[in-house]
């Protein structure tokens, strides 16, 4: 529930905290009492009773301080749902000089919501303790019968980034939670007591196998018809939502009651509600070992991403809710390592700034060490091998040109996996630390940043002793002078498609690709997407009745073809071999590769058209030009850096604009800028963005950085602008 912005304050109006009569704690207590005595089962055995009474002491003692000493205030929230009927209470215990003395309430620094309500009018219609209370009871109750709802390990990240539990995901369910269906509770009317029951069993608690503490309390949604056992409500081939959750480990009402420094401490003031199992309030781990066999279930892969294996997580924005049973019920440490910029990863190929080993030969993609030992290893190499000539140095840039290709082999780099979330955190703890010093963009006034340029690093600083120079870092802007970079056009297959024609999955999905960068992706090249028609012909046997080099048309493939087309168009029921190759690639959704040459390393793997670098030179008067540039950003080229670059290479003027829809031009992505040069330099530029000297006989265009390929190149030539000379070379004419 509380995962939304604002959501613990309650929405747009400031909540207020009122503070508890003595006699609405005395019955808040009670409430307590009754959930935890009522929450055993009506077959309880002789030995379940003894460990219930020699536990009930220490838990009356422990209710009482928690309920009935210190400050306890009550705070009124919209209820979840939209249910404008019903308001949600959420009951916080604030730290004084009583928490501090307290042999029971374990959180000394720290304030907690103990309990939540759901409440309509003054009539409480569900109610539960929250995530907080449990880890300060917990040992008092974990001997008593089954009280919460089990789930794998795998399953409980979802939960704490504020998804819903889906009943698939369920392993086990105390029978006390099991409720009736609505049909059922119309007999139930007349028995009050019976419908309190089930009311209070319908709130329940969360754990991961393995490890009994609860991590989250919601509202249970299985509901049996008559006649229906237990466990057919959940479980794998069931559907729909199991447990409806409101307070969980990670969720916001954990954010407001811990901070930063605390999570450093050694108690349950440091967010792990004194579980050594709850990570980061990202996931939960198992104690100890998990009996039952993974095999029982029927998972595909182990839990390495954002998917976990059978896992199936509803991505609506109302509902978001974890489903099918995983196969690994223990998330790997490194499991947020999705979205990876640069990565080894092939489900990660489609993300922009990501570089792909193209062989495939190692097949390696395990990272090695803690994210936060990967990004530091490689921030520090990067230093390393940094050139004086090199600072001062866009962060930015450092990071992609720098950071990135220095991190070691067959290591990932995921900011998101790592203790600082952002680079700019990381920064500013190197800076603490004396390792770094950074400074706000001289030349940029509308940069605020205070951290947008490294100007400097201490060369004896200690974490640096351990690394030498290596030739990753070598060359002026971060990349080989003996490397290329080549676009390659890709094709996917429309999804109807598949159905259409019968096609292979394997072929569609390009499961038996050659790089293990394309493995899965749907990313065809022309000659595997020429295989599939040709299996299709000779499968179909179109040119069985057809003259040689021509095929006749089926309706499957005339429909591929030509879609629906008006009547009066003439569709023929022939083709040539000649004709049907380019036609039938061209309805293919577009993608495309960056390959580095050589090596054939595929640094970048992405579905539509390359974005454009933009070149327009314009005429100004005086027989004077101006040339501008935008979208550099695209292939990781600092603008910045190539605006200095350029104005020194080619002696001509350079600024950098920011805002160029203020002068009436085309307005700029976020975070993009466009360049101006005053001079025609259109040849110039693309001899030195592409790296080849021969575009131009300028000789400030040699010794290039850079290597992005001439096809993502479009010039545009304004009216009054000479035609470019060299052959090939005429760019867009517009008037």
């Amino acid at each position: 529930m509380f995962h939304k912005e604002g959501s613990v304050q309650g929405g747009s109006k400031k909540a207020v905290d009122v503070a508890l009569k003595k006699s609405d704690r005395r019955h808040l207590r009670q409430r307590a009492v009754s959930y935890f005595w009522n929450d055993q089962d009506d077959d309880d055995t002789e030995e379940d009773a003894a460990r219930t009474s020699s536990s009930s002491p220490s838990l009356h003692a422990a209710l009482d301080e928690i309920f009935l000493k210190g400050n306890l205030s009550s705070r009124s929230l919209p209820a979840p749902g939209g249910n404008k009927a019903w308001t949600m209470v959420l009951y916080l215990k604030t730290k004084d000089s009583t928490t501090t003395d307290s042999q029971y309430w374990p959180y000394k620094t720290s304030s907690q919501f103990v309990w939540m309500a759901l409440q309509e009018k003054n009539r409480v219609v569900y109610e539960t303790p929250t995530v907080a209370l449990w880890g300060a009871v917990f040992e008092l109750v974990k001997d008593l019968t089954a009280y919460s709802v089990v789930i794998p390990s795998a399953a409980s990240k979802y939960l704490c980034r504020g998804a819903d539990l889906l009943r698939p995901g369920i392993l086990q369910v105390p029978s006390s939670a099991i409720g009736v269906s609505e049909t059922a509770a119309v007999q139930l009317k007349s028995a009050k007591s019976k419908k309190q029951q089930s009311t209070t069993s319908s709130m329940v608690a969360i754990s991961v196998r393995g490890n009994p503490q609860p991590f989250a309390v919601g509202l249970c949604k299985l509901n049996a018809k008559p006649g229906e056992e237990p466990q057919q409500l959940f479980g794998p081939g069931t559907k729909g939502v199991g447990v409806e959750i409101y307070n969980c480990y990670g969720d916001d009402l954990w954010r407001t009651s811990v901070t930063k420094e605390q999570l450093t401490e050694n108690s349950h003031d440091d967010g792990k509600y004194g579980n050594a199992g709850f990570i980061d309030g990202k996931y939960v781990l198992p104690l100890v070992a998990e009996e039952e066999d993974d095999e029982d279930y029927d998972g595909e892969k182990s839990v390495t991403g954002d998917e976990a294996s059978g896992t199936a997580v509803s991505n609506d924005s109302k509902d978001n809710n974890v489903g099918e049973v995983v196969d690994n019920p223990s998330p790997s440490i490194s499991e947020e390592n999705q979205q990876q910029p640069l990565s080894n990863t092939g489900d990660s190929a489609l993300q922009p700034e990501q570089q792909l080993s193209g062989t495939g030969d190692d097949g390696d993609d395990a990272s090695t060490g803690s994210p936060d030992e990967v990004l530091h290893n490689a921030f520090c190499q990067a230093l390393v091998n940094l050139k004086n000539k090199d600072l001062p140095i866009s962060t930015g840039t450092f990071y992609a040109q720098h950071v990135l290709p220095n991190r070691q082999e067959g290591t990932n780099i995921n900011l998101k996996a790592t203790t600082w979330k952002k680079f700019s955190n990381y920064l500013k703890e190197q800076v603490t630390n004396g390792l770094i010093q950074v400074g706000p963009d001289t030349t940029n006034k509308a940069n605020t940043d205070p951290m947008a340029f490294l100007n400097s690093y201490n060369k004896k600083h200690e974490d640096l002793k351990s690394f030498a120079k290596t030739s990753a870092g070598d060359g002026d802007n971060g990349n080989n002078k003996n490397k290329k970079l080549v676009l390659v056009s890709l094709y996917i297959i429309p999804n109807h498609w598949s159905q259409l024609l019968r096609l292979d999955q394997d072929d569609v999905k390009a499961t038996n690709a050659t790089s293990e960068e394309r493995k899965g992706t749907g990313m065809l090249t022309a000659k595997e997407v020429r295989v599939i028609l040709d299996k299709y012909i000779e499968r179909e046997e179109l040119g069985k009745n057809a003259p040689p080099g021509s095929i006749d048309l089926d309706g499957a493939l005339t429909d591929v073809l030509y879609g629906k087309k008006k009547q009066t168009d003439t569709i023929p029921d022939r083709i040539s071999l000649k004709d049907l190759a380019p036609l039938y690639t061209s309805k293919h959704l577009p993608a495309y590769g960056l390959v580095e040459m050589p090596g054939s390393k595929i640094v970048q793997l992405s579905k539509g058209n390359p974005p454009k670098v933009e070149i327009e030179v314009s005429r100004r008067q005086s027989n004077k030009f101006v040339t501008r540039v935008r979208g550099l950003e695209h292939y990781s080229i600092d603008p910045s850096y190539f605006c200095k670059d350029v104005t020194k290479r080619l002696a001509v003027s350079g600024t950098v604009d920011n805002d160029p829809a203020s002068s009436g031009r085309a307005a700029l992505r976020k975070g993009h800028v466009e360049l101006v040069f005053g001079a025609n330099i259109v040849d110039e530029l693309e001899a030195l963005l592409t790296g080849d000297e021969s575009l131009s006989s300028h000789g400030g265009v040699k010794n290039s950085d850079y290597s992005i390929p001439i096809k993502v190149i479009d010039v545009s030539l304004k009216k009054g602008v000479p035609a470019r000379k060299r052959a090939g070379g005429a760019g867009k004419k517009k008037k």
